[in-house]
């Protein structure tokens, strides 16, 4: 490639777009000369967010992402000490902090660099506690990457100065989620005594896969970090086996979010550590599946589930293998939305309590009402059953009627309610089934 006209030198300042109306900015390096984007940044910092999304076009043809002093999916020399380079005439998308309209940045002479690109010290040797996972073939071709960092300012909730989306959307990718965030670097905070990372994997079914796991830094000899693969119901160290081979099928629980977990866990001296505790509908009960990684002294677990009241009731008791293991349990009447925990004891008599999980069943039936539209009265027919409680709610959410009753055959006067979409709940046993009213 050639270059004609005339150079840029000194300031240069280039507008953003309203953020109301674009995310994310492409701007370009104007110099005949690399500039570093930490100094770029640091000079714009109070218009442009520490990260910034590079085009790989060789290697596995994937953003490069970077942020504050991480980078994920480098290209091809480019890594955490060598990747806030950028050369003359690259583009590089960078994100506003500013709502609204977003102002300007400016290059300036001092964001430029003498440096030859790769430079592995620009970024000096400051270790940074985190894990690079990569989703790769099984012959090792990466086909994504991401980071997790963690630090004190991370937290299980996106935060946009330290998490950065990621910008893939191939074939094959991977993510860490937070919330409703797909993420290609996300900060937790380094000080809990576990903590857990949902991995979402977007692969074509069929074939093998392989995440690979490294750049573990800055990690004490207390902690395990271990992959909880809940569709097969396997777990692995990674620190000390770093490739998990997988196949994706075309059942939904084998891709997306549903499939892979990674679990941060410290203080390997407790009698118990439990691994992950979760439940999920099968068939017409729930099964309760749960891991540890390491047991000392422990007799048995007790299973439980809240009642309607708040109470807790007991379900049964599973006893422990001594030894690390996989653990399951069938509630064979469960209401929809039932929540369980576990209660781990010693044989000295010690307990410990698990984290709460609940699933949510589909509901059995539907609610009959009708007419349905209606212009005045609407009529239920229920099972003969045990008390039911009667509740309408406006479009709103406001709660407009709330009754208890024995009665199988019920009318439902709307006619002094204004015309609008009104939800009706009944509650049974424990169940609740809800239908939309429309009220001409």
């Amino acid at each position: 490639l050639t270059s004609s006209g005339t150079l840029i030198t000194g300031a240069k300042t280039v507008s953003l777009f309203d953020t109301s109306l674009s995310k994310f900015n492409l701007i370009a390096n104007p110099y005949p000369s690399q500039i570093s984007f930490t100094a770029f940044q640091a000079g714009n910092s109070t218009k442009i967010y520490n990260k910034m999304w590079t085009y790989s076009p060789y290697g596995n043809g994937n953003y490069t992402t970077y942020s504050a002093g991480v980078v994920a999916n480098g290209a091809t020399g480019y890594d955490n000490t060598s990747g806030d380079y950028i050369a003359s005439g690259q583009a590089f998308f960078v994100q506003a902090t500013q709502t609204g309209s977003a102002g300007s940045v400016t290059f300036q002479e001092s964001h430029k660099t003498s440096g030859i690109i790769p430079n592995l010290q620009y970024f000096g040797t400051t270790a940074q506690k985190l894990i690079r996972i990569g989703l790769r073939t099984t012959s090792n071709d990466t086909l994504d990457e991401v980071v997790a960092r963690f630090n004190s300012h991370g937290s299980q909730e996106y935060i946009e100065p330290w998490d950065a989306e990621s910008f893939n959307n191939s074939n094959n990718v991977l993510y860490i989620t937070k919330g409703n965030k797909n993420l290609a670097i996300a900060t937790f905070p380094d000080f809990h005594y576990s903590d857990s990372i949902q991995l979402t994997i977007k692969c074509k079914p069929s074939e093998m896969y392989r995440l690979s796991f490294s750049d573990s830094n800055g990690f004490d000899s207390i902690t395990d970090i271990i992959l909880v693969d809940k569709f097969l119901g396997k777990s692995q160290n990674v620190l000390t086996n770093p490739n998990y081979d997988f196949n994706v099928t075309n059942d939904s629980l084998s891709i997306g979010n549903n499939r892979f977990i990674l679990i941060i866990m410290r203080n390997k001296n407790l009698p118990v550590n439990y691994l992950n505790f979760w439940a999920k509908t099968n068939n017409n009960s729930n099964k309760l599946i749960w891991q540890t990684i390491k047991e000392t002294n422990n007799k048995c677990f007790t299973v439980q589930r809240q009642s309607l009241n708040g109470d807790w009731k007991t379900l049964g008791f599973v006893n422990s293998n001594g030894v690390a293991s996989i653990y399951t349990f069938e509630d064979s009447t469960p209401p929809i939305l039932s929540y369980y925990r576990l209660i781990q004891t010693d044989y000295n008599g010690l307990q410990k309590y698990s984290q709460v999980v609940s699933v949510k069943r589909n509901e059995p039936i539907k609610l009959k009402a009708w007419p349905n539209p209606t212009t005045d009265y609407i009529h239920l027919k229920l099972p003969n059953s045990a008390s039911k409680q009667i509740k309408l709610f406006s479009s709103l959410g406001i709660q407009l009627l709330n009754k208890n009753t024995t009665d199988s055959e019920i009318s439902i006067d709307l006619s002094g309610f204004s015309k609008d979409i009104y939800v009706l709940e009944v509650e049974m046993n424990g169940n609740f089934y809800r239908d939309k009213i429309v009220l001409q």
